[in-house]
């Protein structure tokens, strides 16, 4: 989990607002996990499976201790989580 959040922090660092997105009908490398990339809010509406709840979380999410991220599967299907890191809130509560 903590690769997903060090890559929506500098996806968002670099590019705003977006989604982390994991595609599950590739492996290139086997055993070394599946290609990932950050999605910015702005290209979401004219990507073929990001949906009104893939927009929605983006524009919803609390970045200081959230991210979006987005698993996606064949046929234009994706499952999409909206994930908070507690122990970041935490920190970022304490000034830490």
């Amino acid at each position: 989990m903590i690769e997903f959040w060090a890559a929506a922090q500098r996806g968002l660092a670099e590019f705003g607002r977006g989604a982390i997105a994991v595609d599950t009908t590739v492996q290139p490398d086997p055993g070394r996990g599946n290609p990932m990339y950050y999605l910015p809010q702005e290209q979401l509406p004219s990507l073929d499976f990001a949906g009104e709840d893939e927009i929605r979380m983006v524009s919803e999410y609390d970045p200081t201790w959230q991210f979006v991220a987005m698993l996606v599967k064949e046929q234009n299907r994706v499952s999409s989580y909206r994930v908070g890191m507690p122990g970041v809130r935490f920190k970022a509560d304490e000034g830490l």
